[in-house]
């Protein structure tokens, strides 16, 4: 008797699982039928969104997916990710408060700027942090003077390699940790500083449990299960409120009014500004800086330090690539100085090289999840609130609609006719620093930084594979929300 009630309670269950579910998808874009309680977790893969290509190939440029947390519209077209973060940018530029955002909640509790759902909050502090940078370092000059600064010492480590393998990413992590130390806490580490290794560990601990995260964020259950992945979480916290906290405590007790020191120094200005605005508690407080020093550091120094490891990756697999961009740099800077960031505008080949690499690499292959934060539409498909949407940059920067032969590594494909750098953000299927209300505000650090290594490691040095070894592959990559290439060995040899 028990037994055939259960059954019939499973039948009646299923029945209603599937009406409903039937109907809540009628006016979405089309996806895989969920399954019951795991909707459509089991295909995601191990590595989304480049293990979700077989779903792309059957559904095209947009399609559902459902998952224990919610459901998910992925965005796999240019035109369509500009429909939603550029013409209803303000529809799509929310943040999922719930396990949907699981651990970077855990990390940063939606107090920094990248997390924070939209509105007032979201709002206020990107005006505190815009403010912030605009009173400490006002303009490009004293920017490029601090980026020049750590780029000699790159220089200099790669020098004393004296052309013998070494591994890139190790000086071009320890350069960007360096150049962010410097503007937010007016503070630098020695090569051989042990500061240096635990900061190290720290982004490579963070990008794993963001990566582990989207299996829990499909299974949030595990959260609460010992594991090496909240173990790992755990020392994140641990190191964020260690150093992060530490360096803002150090500040607020020897802050001067009118001496704005660093970055640390403009916001807690910036704040002490907003006290007599009688602010609503939602805008939080001083305290918060921890989590926008941490959100700085962490977003700016990991995309650069991936871009430019990937950079180098490349130079060293397209020999043709770094042949010619030396010839351009040879023309016009010449061997008596470095380049700077003025020369950017006659060394168009160079630039045109810097974007291909972050559009064949994938550097950022899938974005931080957007939330619909009103009833909107896309390509005419309705989107209710509270919907998460996942850009598929992988994708978009791969697609052949827009790009003549995507998988071929081709960096005229940002040049004129007449051999002119377009511009970064010229053409409308590439986002290399997003777009809309979320587009990255270090945007211009960011391409400095980049453009500064670039130039000038090539101007110093050729840069060559390790003789007796494989030829590093640009298929074998680390999984996570930035990609690294797997690590690899180069020679670099000084041309002067």
């Amino acid at each position: 008797m028990f037994l055939e009630v259960f059954l019939s309670l499973c039948l009646c269950w299923l029945l209603w699982f599937l009406i409903t579910t039937h109907l809540s998808r009628r006016s979405l874009p089309p996806g895989p039928f969920p399954l019951p309680i795991i909707g459509n977790a089991h295909q995601l893969g191990t590595n989304p969104p480049f293990s979700m290509e077989g779903i792309r190939n059957k559904y095209g440029e947009i399609y559902t997916l459902h998952l224990p947390v919610g459901t998910f519209v992925v965005v796999n077209s240019g035109r369509l990710a500009r429909e939603a973060l550029v013409t209803r940018k303000d529809d799509f530029s929310g943040r999922p408060n719930d396990a949907a955002n699981f651990p970077l909640r855990d990390i940063f509790h939606g107090k920094d700027i990248s997390f924070t759902d939209f509105g007032a909050s979201f709002l206020f502090r990107r005006r505190i942090i815009s403010s912030a940078f605009h009173v400490f370092g006002e303009g490009l000059q004293e920017a490029e003077e601090r980026v020049s600064k750590e780029v000699g010492c790159l220089l200099e480590w790669l020098g004393d390699s004296d052309g013998k393998p070494t591994a890139p990413y190790t000086g071009i992590s320890i350069t960007m940790i360096n150049i962010m130390g410097e503007w937010l806490f007016s503070k630098r580490y020695d090569y051989r500083d042990p500061t240096l290794k635990k900061l190290l560990s720290f982004n490579e601990k963070l990008l794993y449990v963001v990566q582990q995260g989207r299996i829990y964020q499909a299974f949030p259950f595990l959260k609460y299960l010992p594991s090496k992945v909240m173990k790992t979480l755990s020392e994140v916290l641990s190191t964020r409120d260690e150093f992060f906290g530490s360096h803002l405590s150090e500040h607020k007790e020897s802050y001067q009014d009118d001496v704005i020191r660093d970055i640390t120094d403009a916001l807690l200005a910036e704040y002490n500004k907003e006290k007599s605005k009688k602010l609503d508690k939602t805008m939080g407080s001083k305290d918060d800086i921890k989590y926008f020093l941490m959100n700085i550091f962490v977003a700016a120094s990991d995309t650069s330090a991936s871009v430019l490891t990937w950079f180098m990756l490349y130079m060293v697999i397209y020999k043709e690539v770094q042949e010619k961009i030396q010839k351009e740099i040879d023309l016009v800077v010449g061997d008596h100085r470095l380049p700077n960031w003025k020369d950017a505008e006659n060394l168009p080949y160079l630039l045109s090289t810097i974007c291909e690499v972050m559009r064949h690499s994938s550097f950022v292959p899938i974005n931080i999840p957007h939330k619909a934060t009103r009833n909107s539409t896309i390509n005419g498909y309705i989107i209710p609130k509270e919907t998460v949407i996942l850009f598929n940059f992988a994708a978009i920067h791969n697609d052949p609609c827009d790009w003549e032969e995507p998988r071929e590594f081709k960096p005229e494909r940002f040049l004129d006719e007449s051999g002119k750098f377009f511009g970064w953000n010229t053409l409308p299927n590439f986002f290399p620093f997003g777009a809309g209300r979320r587009m990255c505000p270090g945007e211009n650090l960011g391409k400095l930084q980049v453009f500064i290594l670039a130039s000038n490691v090539l101007h110093q040095f050729c840069l060559k594979t390790v003789g007796n070894e494989p030829q590093p592959s640009l298929k074998n990559n680390i999984p996570g929300p930035i990609l690294y290439p797997k690590k690899y060995k180069i020679c670099a040899i000084k041309r002067f």
